[in-house]
């Protein structure tokens, strides 16, 4: 039985084209500031600590700000009753599209 949690996951891998390129450049680039931080020794263990602290209230912050623009999104196409979004609903979606 699938998890419905992989079903997203799954479906962006489908639909993309070259995922693997798009997360592959931010990693060695991510390997390259690693490796001159820690040839350089950029600063001590509480400026590190302090810095990424910041950064992960930061990206909490804003994968909280998409979600709740997700939520919206799908709120006002299950409630709206137009035309449009009628013919919408009734569309079958297709893994090739």
């Amino acid at each position: 039985m699938k998890s419905i949690i992989f079903v997203p996951i799954r479906d962006y891998f489908i639909s993309r084209k070259k995922v693997f390129i798009k997360f592959l450049v931010p990693m060695i680039i991510a390997l390259a500031a690693l490796l001159l931080v820690v040839f350089f020794n950029i600063g001590n263990s509480e400026k590190v600590l302090l810095t990424f602290s910041e950064l992960i209230d930061t990206q909490i912050n804003i994968v909280a700000i998409l979600i709740s623009f997700s939520v919206a999104i799908i709120t006002i196409l299950v409630s709206a009753d137009n035309k449009n979004i009628q013919c919408l609903k009734e569309t079958e979606s297709n893994k090739k599209q």
